[in-house]
């Protein structure tokens, strides 16, 4: 998992009005996308007005409004997660995830998580908890739920104590 990578604020420009099909243009570098319409077309994404690639809540507390996303690498085989954390002035990406394309987008998608607290996957005993790993999260903050549709999902939260999103599974 990587943490901290930025990048830049031109990605969140072109997402705020809408999913479209053309890549990004040159004021984005660094190989990342919107998917394209036909990859995010499955009948369960209907029930989101932005297909579940795009939210908005505030994730690290500071009264700001942040951002996440979905994007795919310009050569369509890595979709990423990121987090555009902002500042009131500006954002800061981080990269929180990669995943490989293939057929990522038939079946998953993000959705906010709000502050209050939940089970993990190890607390309802999917699995025995590893060292350091919780039986109950405490989320202070709104996170990511990264889900598979009809399946398991994690949250992607901001800890106050590292400075840094960190992730835990919540079903299984």
């Amino acid at each position: 998992m990587w943490h901290g990578m930025k990048y830049s604020k031109a990605i969140l420009f072109f997402l705020l009005f809408g999913v479209s099909s053309c890549a990004l243009d040159g004021r984005f570098s660094h190989n990342w996308r919107a998917p394209l319409e036909n990859a995010i077309k499955a009948e369960w994404r209907s029930g989101d007005s932005r297909k579940y690639i795009f939210i908005e809540g505030d994730f690290n507390g500071d009264g700001n409004k942040d951002e996440a996303n979905l994007l795919v690498r310009k050569n369509g085989l890595v979709v990423g997660l990121f987090a555009f954390i902002s500042n009131g002035a500006r954002f800061d990406a981080y990269l929180l995830d990669e995943f490989e394309e293939d057929g990522f987008f038939d079946e998953m998608g993000i959705r906010l998580a709000r502050p209050g607290q939940y089970k993990t996957a190890c607390g309802k005993g999917y699995f025995n908890c590893r060292a350091n790993e919780v039986m109950e999260l405490n989320l202070a903050n709104n996170a990511i739920e990264l889900f598979k549709y009809e399946g398991p999902s994690s949250y992607y939260f901001w800890d106050q104590h590292i400075n840094r999103f960190h992730r835990v599974w919540v079903s299984d």
